[in-house]
């Protein structure tokens, strides 16, 4: 007979940090809820324009979180992510070195993986890699 445990993965919300250089600022997308559920992020001119986070509040609700960038007639690339089974587990995000913009981005559930269409060029390095904080309960 073999056992195997239970575990049950709450998330934790981290603070907002910023590139460490003084000139860009930090976002954070102001939501009180951890249960992303929707990602939208929109692209124009082969780079990232805005990202929108949706959560799953209490009684199964959405609350848009807020977003980031500039919604101005993008072509928008939507990630449903289904709540409870699959949960948010890192976000990966790759930048152009020579013009600063954003031209990728992965977001990658407990199940699969999700990436926008944006192209990594010679001059393309991964910018910035999120795990998210989990604690077993």
């Amino acid at each position: 007979m073999s056992y195997a445990p239970i575990l049950s993965h709450v998330p934790q919300k981290l603070d907002a940090v910023g590139c460490g250089d003084e000139s860009y600022d930090k976002w954070d997308d102001g939501s009180k809820y951890a249960d992303v559920c929707k990602i939208c992020v929109g692209m124009s001119s082969g780079c990232i324009q805005y990202v929108k986070f949706y959560y799953v509040k209490d009684g199964g609700d959405v609350e848009h979180g807020g977003s980031g960038g500039f919604d101005n007639g993008c072509h928008t690339h939507i990630f449903d992510i289904y709540q409870p089974e699959e949960y948010l587990v890192s976000v990966n995000v790759w930048c152009n070195t020579a013009s600063d913009l954003i031209q990728k981005m992965k977001f990658k559930t407990n199940t699969r993986e999700y990436e926008t269409d944006g192209g990594i060029s010679a001059n393309s390095r991964l910018y910035l890699r999120v795990l998210i904080a989990w604690r077993v309960v």
